[in-house]
């Protein structure tokens, strides 16, 4: 006897055996409970794609063939759909590998002596038709995830344009609704640069920091660099993933409402990056710095105050270390003398140095915070006025 006709003659019975019905039940029960993505889809669709493709499978095998031809397109077309539910393509095979596992379990279960030599044979049928399933899903779920990033790419990045200008035109508010965004909610904005300003696409880290703590956004990239516009997420949320995350230096603005308050929000991100660069690197918040970032916005108006300080700055750049220093210090000469390592008589020396070439003591409230402000709107000897930089990020649309 023909070993293929042995084996039709065995399987077709045992699939035959099979109720459909139960099967696709007790495998959308166990994938629903094993793979949690699921359970955002309806519970009727759900079951009605698992009862086509346990159909598919049980027919195939009863003919002794791999799945294939409409069947594939079936699954294809099915990947398409819970590629924009948002369900992953490891899921989505997953999925299938359980419904495989239910029924080869329920094919075992059913056989008996006459049938269970075709076991063997049906397993390898089986997981042939699961490779060309998987390859079918794929290929089209990948399709359609690649043009959903492009349409999410493109809106983003106009998204982030429209908010760079004087006011955000009605545009603005259809390209946040495409990325799931609420025009009327509270955003918070970065801006970050690289320490070189050269141009960078934004690390994969930080963008998966801002998933993990649940947030949506929108990144572009213009000349200042790349800004970052967020939802459901704290500025403080923001500012660890990029301290965690992103080199160079960045600035996080203030939370505020709707997309004119997105848009200040960029230019406040744009103040907090400068007092960034200006110290050295790293993340600043503008609800930290902004003594700092209010003096900079200002500083071209506030040249006259800042040139003693300029120059006092290029010749003694010790005395600078000693104003900083006496600062982190709580003021204290003691404290101040370990940071820099002297004596506590050659600090007090240095500071008042200070006074007498800038005319503002240090020792004081009032002198040392004048000359904090002064001292970050100075660099290499210049008011930060004419620095091209500046000029970059501080100047509003």
């Amino acid at each position: 006897m023909d070993p293929t006709n042995d084996y039709l003659a065995g399987l077709g019975p045992l699939c035959r055996r099979l109720d459909l019905g139960d099967l696709s039940l007790l495998a959308v029960t166990r994938i629903r409970e094993e793979l949690e993505d699921y359970r955002a889809i309806g519970f009727d669709e759900h079951l009605a794609a698992v009862g086509r493709q346990q159909r598919n499978q049980v027919g195939a095998l009863a003919r002794g063939v791999v799945v294939s031809g409409e069947a594939l397109e079936e699954a294809a077309e099915l990947a398409r759909s819970r590629a924009h539910q948002g369900i992953d393509v490891e899921v989505l095979i997953g999925a299938y590998h359980l419904g495989d596992q239910v029924l080869w379990q329920a094919l075992v279960a059913a056989a008996d002596a006459e049938t269970s030599e075709v076991l063997p044979t049906a397993a390898s049928l089986m997981f042939a038709s699961l490779h060309a399933i998987s390859t079918a899903l794929a290929a089209a779920h990948a399709g359609v995830t690649q043009a959903i990033q492009s349409r999410r790419i493109t809106a983003s990045q106009r998204l982030v344009e429209l908010l760079l200008t004087a006011s955000p035109p009605p545009e603005a508010s259809v390209h946040a609704r495409a990325l799931e965004l609420d025009p009327a909610g509270e955003f918070v904005a970065l801006l970050w640069r690289r320490e070189d300003g050269a141009e960078a696409a934004v690390p994969a880290g930080f963008i998966d920091g801002l998933e993990n703590a649940g947030a949506q956004f929108a990144v572009g990239y213009v000349d200042l660099g790349a800004v970052v516009v967020c939802q459901r997420v704290s500025a403080a949320q923001v500012a660890e993933a990029a301290h965690d995350r992103l080199g160079g230096h960045a600035g996080v603005g203030l939370l505020r409402r709707g997309l004119s308050g997105a848009a200040t929000s960029v230019g406040d991100a744009r103040l907090a990056a400068y007092v960034a660069r200006t110290s050295e690197g790293g993340t600043a918040m503008l609800e930290d710095v902004w003594p700092e970032a209010g003096v900079q916005a200002e500083a071209g108006r506030l040249t006259p105050v800042f040139e003693v300080v300029a120059e006092v700055a290029a010749a003694h750049p010790h005395l600078v270390d000693a104003v900083r220093a006496f600062a982190a210090g709580d003021m204290q000469l003691t404290r101040t003398a370990q940071l820099l390592h002297l004596h506590a008589n050659s600090v007090s020396y240095r500071l008042e140095r200070w006074a007498g070439l800038t005319g503002w003591n240090p020792r004081t409230f009032d002198g040392l915070r004048r000359s904090l402000l002064a001292i970050g709107s100075v660099n290499d000897g210049q008011v930060v006025d004419g620095d091209r930089d500046r000029r970059e990020l501080l100047d509003q649309p």
